[in-house]
This record gives structure tokens, C-alpha cells and sequence, in this order.
């Protein structure tokens, strides 16, 4: 066999083999398809008493919501013992946990907005957590 002939060879074993495979994966995909089509059930076509038992409703007594000031900004706790320890804590140990925990900020975002390092937040938000569990359990032995 020529080497002409042994490279056209091999030109076509492998073009057969990726149509081979190709193919496959097509079959695959649609069979994957089907499967979902046949077990998917969409919300629109549900019966209501179904859909009832996968919906809840969360109960928020919002009546029981302790205001609570930090550098102009107000948020609310539910706990009257977390909103009387958070009132004692320096403005700067409650302006970072106002930002971590209720706005949900990253050390590095809170950084930039109080225009200090990433170490401080941390520290201030550990030292302020220490504080706010010193401050509960007091309130607990009382």
C-alpha cells in the first residue's frame, strides 16, 4: 500500500469514527430529552393541590420588630435581647455588623465604604460579636 493511499486511508477511518461518535452523542442528547419531557411536570399544568403542598408561607410576627439606629441607617431585629446589646455597642462595631449581616457586604466592599482596611472590618466585626455574646449570656444568668 502506497502512502498516498494509507494517508487516505486513514482520513476516512477517522471521519467514519467521528460521524460514528457524533451520531451517538445526537442519539444520546435526544433520548436525555425525551427522558425529561416524559417525568417533567411544568407549574402551569400542576393541580392546585399539589401546588398548595409545595408552597409555604413564612409567618413574620412584624409587630415584634425592634428598631434599631446605626449612622442614619435603620434596620430591625426581632430580638429584644440582640436589639439591647446591639444599642450598647459602639456606632463603629455596629456599623460593620450592619453592613456584614444585614447588607450582606464583604470585608473588601465594607472596606471601601468606610474607607479602612480589610483587617479592621474583621477585627471590629469579631470584637463586636464578642461583645454582643458577653452582653446576651449577662442577660441570660440575670
Amino acid at each position: 500500500m502506497t502512502t498516498q493511499k494509507m494517508a487516505e486511508h486513514k482520513r476516512y477511518t477517522f471521519e467514519v469514527f467521528c460521524k460514528t461518535v457524533l451520531r451517538n452523542k445526537a442519539r444520546n442528547i435526544h433520548k436525555k430529552l425525551n427522558r425529561i419531557e416524559q417525568r417533567e411536570v411544568l407549574f402551569s399544568d400542576m393541580p392546585a393541590e399539589l401546588e398548595a403542598m409545595l408552597c409555604r408561607e413564612d409567618d413574620y410576627d412584624l409587630t415584634v420588630r425592634i428598631p434599631i439606629k446605626s449612622n442614619g441607617k435603620k434596620f430591625f431585629v426581632e430580638n429584644k435581647a440582640l436589639a439591647a446589646a446591639l444599642t450598647i455597642l459602639l456606632p463603629k462595631y455596629r456599623e460593620v455588623l450592619y453592613l456584614s449581616y444585614f447588607m450582606e457586604h464583604s470585608d473588601s466592599e465594607i472596606s471601601q465604604l468606610l474607607d479602612i482596611p480589610v483587617s479592621t472590618v474583621n477585627n471590629r466585626r469579631m470584637s463586636a460579636i464578642k461583645r454582643l455574646r458577653e452582653k446576651m449570656r449577662s442577660e441570660d444568668e440575670n
